[in-house]
């Protein structure tokens, strides 16, 4: 979220504030602006309508849940004759605030969901409230305290109505409930912005044919059994290597949770980006160039996002919290499995917000070009498990088919080397070196270099000199092509890779275990999850790389 002044005295406030600390004008937010205002203390007992203080625009109602219970700080937009604000008649059920505590408990609710309301109307998710049970598309918030005798009161979303257990704003309770189910953290604001990633997917994507095609393809069908899902997690736990796949364990129960939990934190990373943007936060690191206005909905951009702006940031956050003896405030991970959902999710709220893209002006560079420019070789040192899944693997070598390809002949292949596999991958290693006369020293070293990076792919080529119309270097041509198109299609997944050659991928030994008859291994290509900064260095742009040809004379 960006920051805020108070446009009486220009003093910095917050988002939550209701009155500035300085001046002592009384502050509201006005969504329609998209900022705090000032406004002059209203005579008690006088005109609702409350005038600006330092600013010439109309006069506005503050929301009826300030006057009456100071729990709200958004005002009513002009023209809007609705007597609560855009986010507090978002309600159908408030709890009883009769009880103790509740209406504190109440307040906490109804903050986090103005934050979030804020994120969800900057990003052009027109969010309306909920008019009768019969409305499909409106949203409707239920906040209900348990019952000593009734049922237990169950966080979640359903058809459009989002339900909010009073409790989770009680932080004994919540707490407990985290360690009880072993969650990384838990937070009001999280469960809120899980909710609301259920409902977007009910508003906007499941009517939506083609973004609903790209939700199943990425998240899976969500037409499986949920209350199966759900017993299978409970008495089976998270699915096995979920880390490599999942944002949290939660996200491996069903299609619809994963959708939830990785919209969710695509929302957590803008709010926060904005945030650390617009206070003006510059760590001393080159990948940390936290800048203000990124399209977070841009999925070109997410891999950037997240690896270049976002980590430095939660790293540094949590090494603070270290220093202060605290528990880390971000404990999470990022795989490229992961980073890829997110640029999924980026790319189908923006196809449900944004259906038409501007025209592009001809001086200004292609954006579906700026994934593809920030690519950067990174080698083993730089990488990190989990490499790309099977599955990943094959859509990667599915673009490389689209290489030009004279003839289509299809002068190479792939072959994926396991995890399994790499022991026996070192003492082959190991026996070319010795074999080129190294040392143990050397053997040894060459034995650990079959273990370098999380994956794996040894790149077969098949050179033919009986084709004089598609001479050899054609043919290398190709091959080279399609190694590219394998790199390209990895860094859009989110993982860096490097291709990799030396003596042994010239050892006869190591040729006889891969190469079939005519065919020579080219190359490794080693990939997975990019650690820190590795590979981020720019490279320079030569002068004269494109030059304009002129007939001889």
């Amino acid at each position: 979220m960006h920051s805020f002044v108070c446009t009486c005295c220009t003093r910095n406030v917050f988002f939550e504030n209701d009155q500035c600390g300085q001046c002592g004008s009384l502050l509201g937010y006005v969504p329609a602006e998209g900022r705090l205002v000032a406004f002059v203390q209203p005579v008690a007992g006088g005109d609702v309508w409350w005038r600006r203080a330092g600013d010439d625009g109309p006069a506005l109602r503050p929301c009826r849940n300030r006057i009456e219970h100071a729990v709200c700080n958004w005002m009513i937009d002009a023209g809007d004759g609705q007597p609560l604000c855009r986010s507090c008649r978002l309600n159908l059920t408030i709890p009883d605030l009769g009880v103790p505590g509740h209406v504190e408990r109440w307040a906490d609710v109804e903050q986090a969901k103005r934050r979030l309301m804020f994120k969800l109307l900057q990003l052009g998710l027109d969010v309306q409230p909920r008019i009768d049970d019969n409305d499909n598309l409106g949203l409707g918030v239920r906040i209900l305290a348990p019952q000593a005798a009734g049922e237990a009161v169950l966080t979640g979303h359903a058809q459009g109505v989002i339900t909010i257990n009073l409790q989770e704003a009680d932080d004994v309770h919540r707490e407990a409930t985290r360690v009880a189910f072993g969650e990384p953290w838990r937070t009001l604001l999280g469960h809120l912005r899980h909710e609301a990633s259920h409902y977007l997917q009910h508003r906007w994507i499941a009517g939506h044919g083609p973004a609903l095609d790209l939700w199943r393809q990425t998240f899976g069908d969500e037409r499986q059994d949920y209350a199966q899902a759900q017993g299978r997690y409970h008495a089976q736990g998270p699915t096995p290597g979920w880390p490599e796949h999942f944002i949290t364990a939660y996200a491996s129960v069903h299609p619809h949770e994963d959708w939830a939990e990785t919209c969710a934190h695509l929302l957590l990373v803008a709010d926060a980006l904005e945030t650390a943007a617009s206070w003006g936060l510059s760590l001393a690191s080159r990948v940390a160039r936290t800048q203000p206005g990124i399209d977070v909905l841009d999925p070109k951009l997410t891999r950037e996002l997240v690896l270049t702006h976002w980590l430095p940031i939660a790293q540094f956050l949590n090494a603070m919290n270290r220093s202060l003896g605290l528990k880390d405030s971000y404990p999470f991970l990022m795989p490229g499995a992961v980073v890829h959902k997110m640029a999924v999710a980026a790319q189908l709220l923006q196809m449900v917000t944004q259906p038409t893209a501007a025209p592009l002006l001809c001086d200004q560079p292609l954006a579906e070009l700026q994934p593809l420019l920030a690519r950067r070789s990174v080698g083993p040192r730089g990488l990190r498990p989990p490499g790309p899944t099977p599955e990943q693997w094959q859509q990667a070598a599915e673009l490389a088919l689209r290489a030009p390809d004279h003839q289509g002949l299809r002068p190479f292949r792939f072959v994926h080397v396991g995890a399994d596999e790499r022991a026996a991958l070192g003492e082959l290693f190991a026996q070319a070196a010795r074999d080129q006369g190294r040392d143990e020293d050397g053997v040894a070293l060459a034995r650990e270099r079959a273990a370098s990076g999380p994956g794996l792919l040894a790149v077969l080529a098949r050179i033919r000199d009986d084709l004089p119309e598609v001479p050899a270097h054609e043919q290398w041509l190709c091959v080279g092509a399609a190694v590219m198109n394998l790199l390209n299609a990895l860094h859009l997944m989110g993982y860096g890779a490097k291709v990799l050659g030396g003596g042994a991928a010239r050892a006869e030994v190591v040729r006889r275990a891969f190469c079939q008859s005519g065919e020579q291994l080219a190359c490794w290509v080693v990939a997975g999850s990019v650690d820190g900064d590795a590979g981020l260095s720019d490279r320079e742009r030569p002068a004269g790389l494109i030059s304009d040809w002129q007939p001889p004379l």
